[in-house]
């Protein structure tokens, strides 16, 4: 049964307000417990939508495996705590997965990142911000690197053929590799750059999420997210 909750991106979008939250938790609910009571009933539950959702699902499949693979990586090296950082450590201590760490006195996003938003979202001072000039300038410059012409030079002066779907799949694993490694590379250039008050600042206004609000589930407070070590 597809169900499609509250989004909490908040390096995509501004969060939703708890009006909006409330009326989509709301649908849901009414949903899931009309398929509970048939599941229970009937034995069964069936939903004519789903020969709606299905043909998107399989559309959006490959955007879903890029994500997967590449996408919350590079959304992971968009994080920064702009200069009002409080240091009070709460996005470092708090992290689910332990990605973000102490570099330079500063909090370091890593790879392990999943881009679950909880550090940007209760932050107290709301310092966090996803830094989207840089993001957008590094992917469109790294983007823009011809790894396919590379690849197709490499194979034809050493006389290698390959069959179209093992070259093109060659090329995107290449791709998805080379893009990491100048991401991971960019960002920490960034971040010794964002050290300087004023290329931080710089960074902080140009963030959209600097003027979002943020995004907390209704009746979840701070302490609620509190990880207990």
């Amino acid at each position: 049964m597809p169900m499609d909750l509250p989004s909490n991106w908040i390096s995509i979008h501004p969060g939703l307000t708890q009006k909006a939250t409330e009326e989509i938790t709301l649908r849901r609910k009414i949903k899931f417990k009309k398929f509970s009571e048939n599941l229970l009933n009937k034995g069964k539950s069936y939903s004519y939508k789903v020969f709606l959702y299905l043909p998107v699902d399989l559309f959006v499949a490959p955007i879903s495996l890029m994500y997967l693979f590449v996408g919350r990586f590079i959304i992971a090296k968009s994080f920064m705590a702009a200069s009002d950082c409080g240091d009070c450590r709460l996005c470092i201590d708090n992290c689910p997965v332990g990605a973000v760490v102490m570099k330079d006195n500063r909090p370091y996003w890593s790879f392990k990142c999943e881009s679950c938003m909880r550090c940007i979202s209760t932050c107290p001072s709301k310092s966090i911000q996803t830094a989207h000039s840089f993001w957008i300038t590094a992917s469109y410059f790294i983007s823009a690197l011809p790894v396919s012409i590379w690849l197709a030079n490499f194979l034809s002066d050493n006389n290698i053929k390959l069959i179209p779907f093992f070259q093109n799949s060659l090329n995107r694993i290449i791709s998805a590799c080379a893009s990491l490694s100048l991401f991971y590379l960019a960002y920490w250039i960034f971040f010794l750059m964002i050290r300087y008050k004023y290329i931080n600042k710089f960074f902080e206004y140009t963030s959209l999420t600097r003027y979002w609000r943020r995004f907390i589930s209704p009746g979840i407070k701070l302490k609620d997210l509190m990880i207990k070590r």
